[in-house]
């Protein structure tokens, strides 16, 4: 089972007026810099939490049904597609209404699983038979990220800014008021 991201947020959690306003920059010279070092805080708090923050779409493969599919991803906003490649090597999309989304614990990935009195079809045995394309995130705008990981992100931007010349990421890590704030939407298992 792999799972992989096939369309990325249109927008940042935190915008680079928001970030020149917490770093006090006036001007427009270090705008890109900022616009960088936001895009840099927000993979890395994604990494940290194991969550997408603003919509993305997520493409998940297996090459089987089993009885439950496990979207790695969470908040999933939706199903875009389920698809398997049949027996008959026909790729089918699922209705559906064929399958059910149990996305109801916020900190665990979401699950895929048969509608009630339903079952998996068979697909082919062949690799990635089953691929499930998925919506996942706060939102799509900054407004739906909680405030403590936007707030995480304009820390780690202001220390990433401040130490530029940084020679390894412990370096950062190691800043004190940048424990726990992320604690609450890190996602285990």
């Amino acid at each position: 089972m792999s799972t992989i991201k096939v369309l990325e947020a249109t927008t940042e959690p935190v915008s680079v007026a928001e970030a020149k306003l917490y770093l006090r920059v006036d001007g427009g010279d270090e705008d890109l810099l900022i616009a960088g070092l936001i895009m840099a805080a927000r993979h890395l708090a994604e990494g940290e939490m194991r969550r997408t923050l603003l919509s993305a779409t997520w493409q998940m493969t297996t090459d089987a049904f089993s009885d439950a599919l496990r979207l790695e991803w969470p908040r999933v906003l939706g199903v875009e597609s389920l698809q398997y490649i049949a027996e008959d090597d026909e790729v089918v999309t699922l209705d559906p209404a064929d399958y059910v989304l149990d996305n109801s614990n916020d900190v665990a990935p979401a699950w895929l699983v048969p509608a009630k009195g339903r079952g998996w079809p068979s697909t082919s045995a062949e690799i990635n038979a089953v691929r499930v394309r998925y919506v996942a995130g706060y939102g799509d705008s900054a407004a739906d990220v909680p405030a403590a990981i936007r707030q995480w992100i304009l820390l780690h931007v202001g220390a990433m800014y401040e130490h530029r010349e940084a020679t390894a990421a412990r370096e950062l890590k190691a800043l004190p008021f940048l424990a726990g704030l992320l604690d609450p939407y890190r996602v285990y298992g």
